[in-house]
């Protein structure tokens, strides 16, 4: 009997190992500052349509006037955006978009997608 148990309660133990490895690989969205809502307007230079996260690297001026730089932004699931309306290619490298988000805390060009509007449709991410 004390054989059994010690098997049960490694394998229990190897189980929980092993679901929660995925847990710990997926990140919080508390990098983001959720206080802040800013809008950008640049050029696509590439878009991620994949899981667990799409991304867009945008060509966008961090300010008016000023010289662009490249932001890359993290939005969600391509699941969540299929609900929302999104499809594979509604964004391409090359196209002019206006996104809105929540940027880094840190200050680095980055953030959180709210929404993009592209050709005069906006595209929501929640």
């Amino acid at each position: 009997m004390p054989a059994l148990k010690h098997v049960v309660g490694t394998t229990a133990g190897l189980f929980a190992l092993w679901t929660a490895a995925p847990a710990a690989a997926h990140h919080s969205f508390a990098m983001f500052d959720h206080t802040k809502n800013v809008t950008l307007q640049g050029v696509v230079q590439e878009f991620d349509w994949k899981n667990p996260h799409m991304f867009i690297q945008l060509l966008a001026p961090k300010s008016a006037g000023a010289t662009p730089v490249s932001w890359n932004l993290e939005g969600p699931s391509v699941n969540i955006l299929v609900r929302n309306g999104w499809y594979v290619g509604i964004v391409k490298p090359g196209d002019k978009i206006t996104v809105t988000m929540n940027p880094l805390k840190s200050g680095v060009s980055g953030g959180s997608l709210n929404s993009v509007t592209i050709s005069g449709k906006t595209f929501f991410v929640h």
